[in-house]
């Protein structure tokens, strides 16, 4: 409840520290993953893609049993792909199949398809 009240109101200025906040206070909560994941789309939307890595590279490693993995991968490749410093088709590409091993993907299933599919399938 407390990161879905955090996402509608993303664009507050203090969204993002609340979120991390969340994060460091209770990292053994259920929603910590979310909180991370959460920090990283508000990082990316702003052009913040070291922030944005950082974090999600902290999910995908502290949270490997979390609902959120997914989702970290699936970030990591749209960070890599986006014009900017750390663009790289090819950590895209390991980004997606590292996607593709974690159980909890099927939210998630169609758009890293997609981006698999223009990416790395020659």
């Amino acid at each position: 409840a407390g990161v879905q009240a955090l996402e509608q109101n993303s664009k507050n200025a203090g969204a993002l520290e609340m979120a991390l906040e969340l994060q460091l206070r209770y990292p053994e909560s259920a929603e910590a993953d979310d909180a991370l994941l959460l920090a990283a789309r508000m990082n990316y939307s702003t052009g913040d893609q070291a922030a944005a890595l950082d974090l999600l590279y902290q999910l995908v490693r502290d949270y490997r049993d979390g609902d959120c993995v997914a989702a970290g991968y699936l970030y990591m490749a749209r960070v890599y792909t986006a014009p900017g410093d750390y663009y790289s088709p090819e950590r895209a590409c390991e980004a997606l199949e590292r996607f593709g091993t974690v159980r909890e993907r099927e939210l998630w299933q169609a758009d890293a398809t997609e981006l698999y599919q223009t990416l790395c399938v020659f």
